[in-house]
């Protein structure tokens, strides 16, 4: 999924991010409440299986969405976004 283009910036020295979207894993909720409690561990298998995959020397953070809700303290989130720089 990486083109001409971002080889061209990696050659470069430069930067690619890469964003991914999942939507109602089964470990969203977990995340998200491990995340807040800022926990050393991540119940999270995707992000250091698409890290694995890539070329070169990867960074990501995690992000969470939610639809809007009147109350704020009603915080359900539904996809979590995951965004990776690759770096050559």
């Amino acid at each position: 999924f990486i083109d001409d283009l971002d080889d061209e910036a990696l050659k470069m020295g430069a930067s690619v991010d890469v964003l991914v979207s999942i939507s109602n894993s089964c470990t969203l909720q977990a995340c998200l409440q491990l995340t807040g409690e800022q926990s050393r561990f991540v119940p999270d298998l995707v992000s250091p299986t698409i890290a694995a995959l890539l070329p070169g020397k990867i960074t990501w953070e995690a992000y969470f969405v939610d639809s809007y809700r009147p109350n704020p303290k009603d915080y359900f989130p539904e996809e979590q976004l995951l965004q990776f720089t690759i770096k050559a």
